[in-house]
């Protein structure tokens, strides 16, 4: 399936090989499956500069069932795996910055209201005890607004930056398996498991 887009970026004068074009954050398309149909999940705006033609759900199926089997294969696991990277991105992490353990939510909303709260803790001229509340869960899953001093919420922070990345390098690892994987069964054995950390 991206190798339909490829063809027709490099067909449109794209220059990037086949790994920078399709690489996981960073490249120029992503697709997943779901529901057991392709869906086109990024689509950069440098393929709209160079007027390349988005595929319909009917293309994409059309080359998923003519793809060699090593092709549809290794096509379908790598959509799978980034599907599962975004699921995790945006499935809650784990913090101490109250002092013991505490889930924050990570999908994208708590994400931009946890860098707006970062930056409001940076600013000098807060007062002395400034805090500011934010929703996390303790250990026995009670959510809570609970006030976080400036310290702790970049702590809190910090800790949502690295689950991300945690995720992100997950999936590059897992990704660059998946290319230098010869055999259909090598194909297949890669997946998502566990925990991003």
């Amino acid at each position: 399936m991206l190798k339909l887009i490829y063809k027709r970026y490099l067909a449109a004068g794209g220059d990037l090989d086949f790994w920078s074009f399709q690489k996981p954050n960073g490249g120029l398309v992503a697709l997943a499956i779901v529901d057991d149909e392709p869906v086109i999940t990024f689509w950069d705006e440098a393929l709209d500069a160079l007027n390349v033609t988005q595929p319909t759900v009917a293309e994409l199926l059309d080359a998923l069932n003519a793809a060699p089997a090593l092709e549809e294969a290794r096509d379908y696991v790598l959509a799978t795996l980034q599907a599962c990277c975004g699921a995790a991105i945006v499935g809650d992490y784990d913090s101490d910055a109250l002092g013991s353990v505490h889930t924050y939510p990570s999908d994208v909303t708590a994400q931009l209201n946890m860098m707006g709260s970062v930056t409001d803790a940076l600013i000098p001229s807060n007062p002395e005890g400034w805090t500011t509340p934010f929703w996390c869960a303790d250990a026995s899953g009670v959510w809570a607004f609970r006030a976080h001093t400036a310290s702790q919420i970049i702590a809190a922070g910090r800790a949502g930056k690295a689950h991300v990345v945690a995720c992100q390098t997950k999936l590059d690892t897992l990704t660059q398996q998946l290319m230098a994987a010869e055999t259909l069964e090598d194909i297949t054995a890669i997946s998502w498991t566990g925990d991003a950390e």
